[in-house]
């Protein structure tokens, strides 16, 4: 599966520095225009925006996109993520997809408008119809079966919360991170 739109040349690929300097520029201009478009059409789906991470909570736990700008060229690579509330990790891990689910999915944009709203859309398109049923198929049950990606602090801190038993310092601290 290959989500595309026409990339530009390669900054790394021009031989004058001040015009490759000003391609890299550019590249990291339209990044944040492709981040803007793709915030306002993942907030439909009930996702906040800070930085490069797009959240929401459901129940115990937040569902959390993270894109990865490539310094290679103008493209974007997707984690899709699950942090428990309850969690007292200080860290925001990228618990989710295994890496060979997203090896094929690449988020490339150009430097016309259309390109970078072809980016957005498109990845807001991936998040529609790969994330969501992804994170729908991670109900709590199946997030402290022995086969979750959870790790085990995880899955005690998950059950911790279920019982009734949260820890409001940590559920804080989860929430600080996003």
């Amino acid at each position: 599966m290959t989500y595309a739109s026409e990339p530009s040349p390669p900054p790394h690929l021009i031989s004058d520095a001040d015009q490759r300097r000003a391609a890299k520029r550019l590249e990291r201009a339209n990044a944040a225009k492709v981040l803007r478009v793709f915030a306002k059409l993942v907030a439909k789906m009930g996702f906040k925006r800070r930085s490069t991470f797009f959240y929401r909570e459901s129940g115990e736990v937040i569902q959390f996109l993270h894109l990865h700008k490539y310094t290679f060229g103008p493209n974007f690579r997707m984690h899709i993520c699950i942090r428990v509330l309850n969690d007292p990790t200080a860290t925001c891990a990228l618990s989710g997809t295994e890496e060979r689910q997203l090896a094929q999915v690449n988020f490339e944009y150009g430097t016309d408008v259309a390109s970078i709203q072809a980016c957005a859309e498109v990845m807001a398109r991936f998040v529609a119809d790969f994330a969501e049923p992804w994170f729908a198929s991670w109900s709590n049950e199946a997030l402290l079966s022995d086969t979750s990606f959870l790790r085990p602090i995880s899955r005690e801190s998950l059950a911790a919360h279920i019982a009734g038993r949260p820890d409001k310092d940590n559920i804080r601290a989860s929430r600080a991170l996003f």
